[in-house]
């Protein structure tokens, strides 16, 4: 969302506030010498935003979900969709239902620690139940029948 834009002669900067809340200024343009925090630059922004190592909640268009982790390299990566067997969710869909097809993914958890995450990420697919077949994806933890 763009807050505000100044333009002068010899400069021109825009706020942008991020959905967390952050305010970022393009073009390497600070705040007017009164403000006591000088604000970020946009590319900082993108550095400061980055989530470290998550657990994730992938949201399907037929309601069923799939929690999963990133835990590799340098932290999270927003390309990073998991390892949810794609058979499995393409057999629930009509080939014009993936012809145009969204899924959400929330951030539901975030740590330093690499072992906390997965740890968490067992929790979270127990008490999402998401290992069960009409409500998710998950193919660990699953009752045996």
């Amino acid at each position: 969302m763009i807050l505000s834009s100044n333009k002068t002669a010899a400069s021109a900067a825009v706020l942008f506030v991020a959905p967390h809340g952050k305010v970022f200024v393009q073009n390497n343009i600070l705040a007017p010498q009164r403000s006591p925090i000088p604000l970020p630059t946009l590319e900082q922004g993108l550095v400061a935003m980055k989530f470290k190592y998550v657990v994730y909640k992938l949201t399907f268009p037929n309601g069923k979900i799939y929690i999963g982790k990133d835990i590799g390299g340098a932290g999270h990566s927003i390309r990073y969709f998991g390892s949810w067997n794609n058979a499995l969710v393409e057999q629930d869909f009509t080939k014009e239902q993936l012809s145009d097809f969204s899924i959400r993914k929330e951030i539901i958890y975030e740590s330093d620690d690499k072992q906390e995450v997965s740890q968490k990420e067992s929790d979270l697919i127990v008490l999402y139940r998401s290992n069960e077949e009409s409500i998710g994806y998950n193919q660990t933890h699953r009752r045996r029948k």
